[in-house]
């Protein structure tokens, strides 16, 4: 008896300073983030209640539409409210004039983003990954590509890509009474893929001709689940991710892109004379001007091009 009481009265002792010491932490969890709660009442700014709490901001399933939509019916008339990411205070613009005012006509007052912290050699120099004064010159690098000129003569890509649509599905649908069915899910992703991977890296990739393409597989694995919350981590608590040395792809899929666009970037320096009309060609060919605070080189072309394939 004398033993059991002895190990009761241990347990309860333990178990008392591990609820203490949870307790603590909650406490200061709790203090961190409300850190800034008179932020925007201070500045006369209409406030809004966060609709997502920390264990949903890291949920795979969570997503911002439905919280965003919920801001929006809740501004009423007004143009623009404040809310709360973690403690860090975000404005939500919902008046089209002040959108318009804040991503164009002075936009370069709003330069800053989220620190973003990873040593991932396909995403670090990135262009959602750079600091203010790298982040600063890519843009202005990277603006005129986009012209509607440039896109058109990309035009070839969606409509050799939409081609193969149509064929791809003639040979895979399943023929039921009245019509055909088809998985528009693996559809819509296939074809996607094609023109992405032309118009980001001018490769195709077989999505549409091949039902067992390696580039669909590893593509669609690219943006896991496991992707989605270490890329969240990323973006909310930057010195844990660095601290961890957290990438956000993983290993196998690093190498296979790695070795993927090594493999374009060497085609594109042979085959000079070949007008593909992609985005990396593009960048490649592209003569960087009054920039100090970025390093050229094709890796930094490949990590754009790379980006932009991810965003599509």
């Amino acid at each position: 008896m004398k033993l059991s009481f002895a190990k009761f009265k241990m347990l309860t002792e333990t178990s008392f300073c591990t609820i203490a010491v949870l307790a603590f932490l909650a406490l200061i969890l709790k203090k961190y983030l409300n850190r800034n709660k008179d932020y925007w009442k201070d500045r006369g700014v209409v406030t809004l209640k966060s609709e997502i709490n920390l264990l949903q901001l890291l949920s795979i399933q969570a997503t911002r539409k439905d919280s965003l939509s919920l801001y929006y019916e809740r501004l009423g008339n007004e143009k623009y409210g404040g809310l709360f990411e973690l403690g860090n205070p975000t404005l939500f613009i919902k008046d089209l004039e002040v959108v318009k005012q804040v991503m164009i006509k002075e936009f370069y007052r709003f330069s800053e983003h989220r620190d973003y912290i990873t040593t991932d050699s396909l995403l670090s120099k990135s262009l959602f990954f750079m600091n203010v004064g790298e982040w600063r010159e890519m843009r202005t690098f990277l603006t005129p590509t986009f012209t509607s000129a440039k896109i058109r003569r990309m035009l070839h890509h969606f409509e050799r890509s939409s081609d193969q649509l149509d064929e791809f599905i003639h040979k895979n649908c399943t023929r039921v009474s009245g019509g055909f069915e088809m998985d528009v899910l693996d559809l819509t992703g296939r074809w996607s893929a094609e023109v992405n991977g032309a118009i980001s890296f001018g490769i195709q990739t077989d999505a549409l001709t091949d039902v067992h393409s390696e580039f669909f597989k590893v593509a669609t694995n690219a943006l896991n689940g496991r992707w989605l919350v270490k890329f969240k981590i990323l973006s909310y608590f930057p010195s844990i991710g660095n601290f961890f040395n957290l990438q956000p792809m993983d290993k196998d899929l690093r190498i296979f892109f790695q070795g993927l666009l090594g493999n374009a970037v060497r085609d594109h320096e042979l085959n000079t004379e070949d007008k593909r009309e992609d985005f990396l060609q593009i960048l490649m060919g592209a003569k960087p001007e009054n920039t100090t605070n970025i390093n050229w080189n094709k890796d930094l072309f490949v990590q754009q091009a790379f980006s932009l394939f991810l965003a599509g």
